[in-house]
């Protein structure tokens, strides 16, 4: 973990070869069956140590943050009006429920958006409407980064974090030269 910088959780040690037991974690819990977490502290962009936790372990516990059902679908329709090309298009997003925390205790639920929009290629000029979550859809797209990792929020659901934009619009112009 220290060499990649990235987090590491075994959910049951007994069960990965690859865990090397070097600080005797297994020895002091004087548990046969414990998940152990290590997180990387770091100093600028270096890994300069590591801080590990056990815990019991939890047969239920997936300890996957990730959403197990996500995607979009976007579709498209291009077509030539006279001498300009025309493009319509659309977006279908959903993601479906995750947690914030390593230990799957608070939940943030899925949320679908939808999306679309229009562009027009005239000459060297090129315009586009495009509409985002266009049903004003609320939701969240994830925790507190800094603070929910290890403990969650304290509740079942999550109750803030980082969340959808709401309906919005943009309306481009570019020149091709």
């Amino acid at each position: 973990m220290v060499e990649t910088g990235r987090p590491v959780v075994v959910p049951r040690i007994s069960h990965e070869p690859l865990f090397l037991n070097r600080t005797g974690v297994l020895k002091k819990t004087g548990r046969d069956e414990v998940t152990f977490v290590c997180v990387p502290i770091t100093a600028d962009t270096r890994t300069v140590g590591a801080l590990g936790v056990t815990l019991p372990y939890e047969k239920e516990s997936t300890y996957d943050g990730e959403a197990k059902f996500f995607g979009n679908l976007r579709p498209s329709f291009d077509f030539a009006l006279g001498e300009q090309k025309v493009s319509i298009f659309g977006r279908y997003e959903w993601v479906g429920k995750r947690y914030v925390d390593l230990f799957n205790r608070t939940a943030m639920p899925g949320y679908q958006t939808i999306g679309g929009g229009a562009s027009l290629d005239w000459g060297a000029w090129h315009f586009q409407v495009v509409g985002d979550n266009l049903f004003n859809a609320h939701g969240l797209t994830e925790g507190n980064t800094r603070t929910d990792q290890f403990a969650g929020q304290g509740t079942s659901e999550a109750i803030y974090g980082r969340p959808l934009f709401g309906r919005n619009f943009r309306f481009i112009v570019s020149r091709s030269w």
